[in-house]
């Protein structure tokens, strides 16, 4: 691990991150350096938060899995979950940047065998801090 001030990118130390760019979720950060979601700060438009509810087919299509994975490919943080009706619900995380390209993805892609009816955006507001620190399913 780097020392104080460091910042581990694949495992490389780097030690001379901007101090505004010096903090890291884990001790070891697989996003590339400049798009570690934690590496944004207030100065750079800050963090944003969205709940979303995605209607169609997309139980059983794996869409829970396809979220996950295009979540963790463009550093978002937050959740997904099924339920109980058939659709999705989740809240995703991040810069305004990321959080805006998650919402298409939710609402324009989903996974391969998925259809999505509708999705339905609320609660978007600017946070002080992202309240996650990775992007999971729930059960």
């Amino acid at each position: 691990m780097a020392e104080l001030g460091g910042h581990l990118v694949n495992g490389e130390a780097y030690e001379d991150v901007p101090a505004e760019l010096a903090f890291c979720h884990s001790a070891v950060c697989t996003h590339p350096h400049m798009a570690c979601p934690q590496s944004h700060t207030m100065s750079s438009g800050g963090f944003w938060s969205v709940d979303y509810e995605i209607y169609g087919d997309v139980q059983g299509v794996f869409f829970r899995k396809y979220t996950e994975d295009q979540a963790k490919r463009i550093a978002a943080v937050g959740w997904v979950k099924n339920t109980a009706y058939g659709t999705v619900v989740g809240q995703v995380q991040g810069s305004k940047e990321i959080v805006e390209t998650m919402k298409q993805w939710l609402k324009n892609v989903g996974s391969p065998m998925s259809r999505i009816d509708k999705a339905v955006f609320s609660n978007e507001k600017q946070i002080s801090a992202l309240e996650y620190s990775n992007f999971k399913t729930k059960y």
